[in-house]
């Protein structure tokens, strides 16, 4: 599972000592920032497990991406198509909107949204209580 820090230690050139350096962590966004290639392995990971209906380990890496880059609407979405297809749908809806009070012209979210709307009725997610 993805943790919240990633850690190394740097050793000397050709030279262990019996004593580790004090290690230096970088925090997941840190991390996701400065190795692109690493939020490409990252999205594949994450549409493995959906395929293989691990749905709930998705969730779980999703949060983590989520709360480490608040500001990555691409994990915000996935995230709200995942819970859409789990039938978390109020949940689902929430997460459009939050998407869409940012980016209020995105395509992909303002047509999920309505998919969404569309599956599980409009009338029952504004009953309860999710008004946009």
């Amino acid at each position: 599972m993805i943790t919240q820090e990633i850690a190394f230690v740097e050793e000397k050139e050709g030279e262990k000592t019996q004593d580790p350096k004090p290690k230096q962590t970088l925090s997941l966004s840190e991390f996701l920032e400065s190795n692109d290639e690493l939020a490409e392995e990252l999205k594949s990971y994450i549409y493995k497990k959906i395929e293989n209906h691990e749905d709930e380990e998705a969730v779980s890496i999703l949060n983590s991406l989520i709360s480490a880059q608040p500001n990555v609407t691409h994990w915000k979405f996935l995230f709200g198509r995942l819970l859409g297809d789990m039938g978390q749908t109020e949940k689902a809806h929430k997460g459009f909107e939050e998407i869409l009070q940012s980016n209020p012209f995105s395509y992909e979210t303002l047509f999920e949204n309505s998919l969404l709307m569309d599956r599980c009725g409009k009338e029952k997610l504004f009953s309860s209580g999710l008004k946009s």
